[in-house]
């Protein structure tokens, strides 16, 4: 708190509630809100007060902040600083799921310090739960500061898991070795060189990034197998190299089977929601299935390939956190 103050230049009142077991959902919240009420009131003790105002708390006190607010009578707020906080009573998610048995807090602890605070029919109410609440009750919220761990889930599974069956689709051969540098330059931005080898001695890399907080991915890809060489750049940029080099740029080009190099800017894969085959191809494939006939179109078994691949690379990645 005393950090809060003198970062902020602001006073900063802490509050004393009621703690469970003793005193389970809502003591605490009501005697938080009633602190807030009288804060915002500028009464007793907060007299000469001015704003801005906001609201802060850490663990189950972000928690609390937040259900404040979420109290439509509320007086409102300028702006919150929430701190690794409490936001959910699922215990199946992925995050309990994977950290359930860790030093410290585990998922067991978690849901005992629940099963104190809230009774199983209470967990739906917004106010113990702040992730049950409405879009509308959210989307009304003071600008907020989340401090907590980046979740890189949508990332993974949106942007990352397209590229876990691009080697060996362009190799013709199954994955045999990976390897993973990772480097967080800022807070919620991550950067990782992901190094592949096929089983028919093909090798490429793909290296990756996104602005979490924006959502805005680059990539650059490079797969050499014999006297072949595919790059792509950005998603859209893809060069086939054979040797020796020849340049066209022209859609009307074709390739000698014995050697030439093609550059073209094909919108590699927003064609077809990232799928890097391409649109045109991927139908192709569709139509040909629907009529009995072979086709390159991936089936359930390369998902599980590629989704299997997916969880490989994450957990050599998470291991570099």
């Amino acid at each position: 708190m005393r950090v809060l103050a003198q970062e902020a230049g602001a006073v900063v009142v802490s509050a004393d509630y009621r703690l469970a077991p003793e005193h389970p959902f809502p003591a605490g919240l009501q005697d938080c809100a009633a602190i807030w009420a009288a804060l915002r009131g500028v009464q007793g003790p907060f007299d000469g007060l001015t704003g801005p105002w906001a609201i802060s708390g850490d663990s189950a006190g972000a928690n609390i902040a937040r259900a404040v607010l979420l109290d439509e009578n509320a007086p409102p707020a300028d702006g919150a600083q929430l701190f690794y906080g409490v936001y959910g009573a699922d215990f199946s998610t992925a995050s309990y799921t994977e950290f359930a048995e860790v030093p410290g807090l585990t998922r067991s602890k978690m849901q005992r310090y629940f099963d104190w605070y809230a009774a199983e029919n209470q967990r739906h109410d917004p106010r113990v739960a702040p992730l049950r609440a409405s879009d509308a009750a959210l989307q009304a919220m003071p600008p907020t500061y989340f401090a907590c761990e980046e979740d890189y889930t949508g990332f993974y599974l949106h942007h990352c898991v397209h590229y876990m069956d691009l080697m060996p689709w362009l190799v013709g051969s199954p994955l045999q070795d990976m390897t993973v540098r990772r480097i967080s330059p800022a807070k919620g931005q991550v950067l990782f060189h992901v190094g592949f080898a096929c089983e028919n001695g093909a090798i490429g890399n793909v290296v990756m990034g996104t602005l979490q907080s924006r959502g805005t991915p680059m990539e650059q890809i490079t797969v050499m197998g014999d006297h072949n060489r595919v790059e792509v750049s950005n998603v859209i940029n893809v060069a086939w190299q054979r040797d020796p080099p020849f340049k066209a740029d022209v859609k009307a080009a074709t390739l000698d089977p014995a050697s030439d190099t093609l550059c073209w800017t094909p919108n590699f894969t927003a064609a077809a929601n990232e799928d890097h085959k391409g649109c045109a191809a991927l139908l192709a494939d569709v139509a040909a299935g629907l009529s009995g006939a072979p086709s390159a179109a991936p089936m359930i078994a390369d998902g599980v390939t590629a989704m299997a691949t997916l969880d490989r690379m994450i957990a050599l990645l998470e291991g570099q956190r």
